[in-house]
């Protein structure tokens, strides 16, 4: 990459498929659903996507794996859960 280069043009230039990964929050729909029409526009092939959980306590969750289920025109490959974060001491902890 550099100022007049984005990654997305390397993967337009080699043909790569893309698995389009969503950090499930408030506001990502719009954000996903831009994102996942921008790279077929691009003509790159769009393999599915990932709901990435970031927020164990999100209410709203179901709700917002829904819609992006009905506007991503590709299919939902899986879910990563909430994972807990790694200390410096190597003991994992809740966020």
């Amino acid at each position: 990459m550099n100022p007049q280069t984005f990654y997305s043009d390397w993967v337009i230039q080699q043909e790569m498929p893309v698995i389009l990964v969503v950090g499930i929050q408030p506001g990502c729909i719009n954000h996903a659903v831009l994102t996942a029409h921008a790279i077929i526009q691009d003509g790159v092939s769009l393999v599915g996507w990932i709901a990435n959980s970031i927020n164990p306590g999100l209410t709203c969750y179901a709700q917002i794996i829904n819609m992006l289920q009905c506007h991503i025109p590709a299919p939902k490959l899986g879910e990563i859960p909430y994972l807990l974060r790694p200390r410096k001491n190597g003991i994992y902890q809740r966020i």
